[in-house]
């Protein structure tokens, strides 16, 4: 079985968050969530979270370098490319795409989802 994306989808949403409190000097009044769907060509989707932060306080990715990546480099080098598995993925978005490891691994959970998703196997 192959696999090969079509599209991904990118959303943000703002949950507000009960206490407010400080990290790192900055105030935390709400949380901003990256979420990712991905669609393969035979129209199955799946959901994804880019795990980081709003701002650079313990990693130097962020939501909006996040985007930016899977926008610019990572999305363009996944789509159409024909996977025979989910473990191709980490190898095909470290060829000339230093960093963001929080984007590259978004990608890579979604498209483990999707293979378990057609295979009909809980992850």
């Amino acid at each position: 079985m192959s696999l090969r994306l079509a599209r991904i989808t990118l959303r943000e949403i703002k949950l507000g968050v009960q206490n407010p409190a400080e990290w790192s000097l900055f105030p935390i009044e709400e949380r901003r969530v990256l979420l990712i769907t991905l669609t393969d060509t035979d129209g199955v989707t799946t959901w994804s979270e880019c795990s980081v932060d709003n701002r650079p306080t313990s990693s130097p990715e962020t939501i909006d370098t996040a985007w930016l990546a899977i926008t610019n480099w990572i999305g363009p080098r996944i789509l159409g490319t024909s996977l025979g598995h989910p473990a191709e993925v980490d190898s095909l978005l470290d060829r000339g795409i230093q960093g963001h490891l929080a984007a590259k691994a978004a990608i890579e959970m979604g498209t483990w989802a999707l293979w378990s998703e057609r295979k009909g196997n809980s992850l």
